[in-house]
């Protein structure tokens, strides 16, 4: 089973640093050999225009199938939680559909959260790693293969870090505002990033393993992609690059370089991240999804959001508002 790292209790750690509220969740049920847990959920206090959100990012995880006594027990449990902090709503994503069918549970139309950026995205870019490494070349497209070629003739160097990420914080995030100033998205608060690499990357209590990958020329630093490992999945988190010399391929050569580190790590999915993909997803990404889609690979769909209302006038409104 795949846990996302979005359910691990380090990545509330991150949200936490921040000063946002999070909650860790863990549900039993009872056994004549004693309680068995069932199910856990992280979840994050979202602050919107119309109030507060229960979000839980991919998730819950269900280590079982559900009995009806189950379910209802957890949806309980997650709605006094959600009144106890006056949220408007709960948002859940059950893409396995263990909570299918379940009563006060509502699935909002596509056209409501098609374009959102707060919560994760339902379309991903995925790549199968259990090929060999020539295999995974020859599903590159030609024009990438090109850009990674020329990379490697220019002389771009990769240097790949797993331990004291720490001291790497500083180009990392050089190269992420430059992007986000560039590219007109908004980074977290710097503290966020910070707890982020305050780990070290091969070791955690919560087994969420991480390294960066940068590409240099001359002594610059050119781009960096910080890779997030849970259960074999090779997690694309925070990519960022320079502005100039972007002609001489190194993204693409970054981009092979996290692949074949992944491959080398044992890990079956190589995950790019989010996508504009059948109307899922923001527009402005499909220069994106052609750049990630051109390493081979398939759309992953999360499925769509099950919305708990807890204030139903208010959650009315937002979905109209939505909608319109």
């Amino acid at each position: 089973m795949h846990t996302p790292f979005t359910q691990t209790k380090e990545y509330l750690s991150w949200h936490a640093q921040i000063g946002e509220k999070t909650y860790y969740k863990e549900f039993y049920t009872q056994t004549e050999n004693g309680k068995v847990l069932i199910a856990t959920a992280s979840f994050l206090v979202i602050e919107l225009k119309i109030g507060k959100v229960l979000y839980c990012p991919y998730g819950p995880v269900f280590f079982v199938s559900l009995k009806k006594v189950e379910k209802n027990k957890i949806i309980k449990e997650i709605h006094e939680l959600a009144v106890n902090e006056d949220c408007v709503f709960v948002r859940l994503e059950d893409e396995n559909g263990y909570l299918k069918n379940t009563k006060y549970l509502f699935n909002p139309f596509k056209k409501t959260f098609s374009s959102e950026g707060i919560f994760q995205p339902r379309m991903e870019w995925w790549l199968d790693l259990k090929e060999s490494s020539d295999d995974l070349l020859n599903r590159v497209h030609k024009d990438h293969k090109y850009s990674i070629r020329r990379a490697q003739k220019e002389g771009i160097e990769v240097e790949i870090i797993s331990h004291d990420l720490h001291n790497h914080f500083s180009e990392f995030w050089k190269l992420m505002e430059t992007t986000s100033l560039r590219d007109l998205f908004t980074l977290h608060q710097k503290e966020y990033y910070q707890e982020i690499f305050k780990t070290a990357g091969e070791t955690h209590e919560h087994d969420l393993k991480k390294f960066l990958v940068f590409t240099k020329l001359n002594g610059e630093y050119l781009s960096v992609a910080l890779i997030l490992i849970k259960d074999h999945i090779a997690n694309l988190a925070f990519a960022g690059s320079v502005s100039e010399k972007r002609e001489l391929g190194f993204n693409h050569l970054m981009q092979w370089s996290a692949i074949l580190e992944a491959k080398n790590r044992e890990c079956e999915i190589y995950n790019f991240g989010g996508i504009f993909e059948n109307g899922y997803g923001k527009k402005g990404l499909q220069g994106v999804t052609n750049f990630k889609n051109k390493f081979g690979g398939y759309a992953k769909f999360h499925g769509n959001f099950l919305d708990m209302p807890i204030k139903k006038l208010r959650y009315c409104l937002y979905i109209i508002k939505k909608m319109l």
